[in-house]
């Protein structure tokens, strides 16, 4: 199924605030996935967790959380 579904077009219909995660080490979303979302969603962030691969929340759990933080704060 995550081969053959891509709902990347309809993301741009999302209307709530949007922070997108990504560990630039993840062979399940590779990092060009970040750079592409980032010029269809211009509203949106991002983070990019550079020690990780698809589990950022495991392996630097304190900078995730804390991106979470400061991203409900704004």
């Amino acid at each position: 199924m995550l081969a053959d579904v891509d709902l990347r077009s309809e993301l741009v219909d999302l209307s709530v605030p949007m922070l997108r995660m990504y560990g630039r080490l993840d062979g399940l979303v590779p990092i060009k996935v970040a750079s592409d979302l980032e010029k269809a969603l211009p509203n949106s962030e991002q983070a990019i967790f550079t020690e990780s691969s698809h589990a950022p929340f495991m392996t630097e759990r304190e900078a995730f959380c804390q991106q979470i933080v400061d991203f409900c704060r704004k």
